[in-house]
């Protein structure tokens, strides 16, 4: 397995977000962090050579987080998870285009896959700069 530099980049900020939502945050925020983590690493140890065809197990692991952020935005009392599902949404869509029509070219399809999951982790680091304090 080789890892880009555009994967190593991403893992960075990733780690960078999560843990600094980790510190900052609240449970939620805490917990989505982990979430989070967990899919990036999954979705990185198991790409089959993102460059060919459509990454079937990635897909299966952002609809299972968005999922995940559904279910923050029904049952949680934060607006952050609203954007954060709304971004990971267009994620998931992101892999249904690149299915649809194959003529999308692959630097397209990582630059909005990128683009997509930078905007849930900067939601998650909004949602932890501007938590409410909770009752101790």
């Amino acid at each position: 397995m080789q890892i880009s530099s555009q994967e190593w980049l991403g893992l960075a900020i990733m780690a960078l977000s999560c843990a600094f939502a980790a510190w900052r945050g609240g449970r939620m925020e805490r917990r989505t962090a982990a979430v989070i983590a967990a899919a990036w690493t999954f979705s990185i140890l198991l790409d089959q050579d993102g460059h060919h065809g459509v990454q079937w197990r990635i897909l299966a692991i952002d609809i299972l987080l968005l999922g995940y952020l559904l279910h923050e935005v029904a049952f949680g009392k934060r607006l952050w998870p609203l954007f954060a599902a709304a971004a990971h949404g267009f994620v998931v869509l992101t892999h249904a285009a690149f299915f649809l029509d194959g003529r999308i070219q692959h630097w397209g399809f990582f630059t909005a896959y990128y683009v997509w999951s930078y905007a849930v982790l900067a939601a998650l680091v909004g949602g932890a700069v501007w938590r409410p304090r909770e009752q101790v």
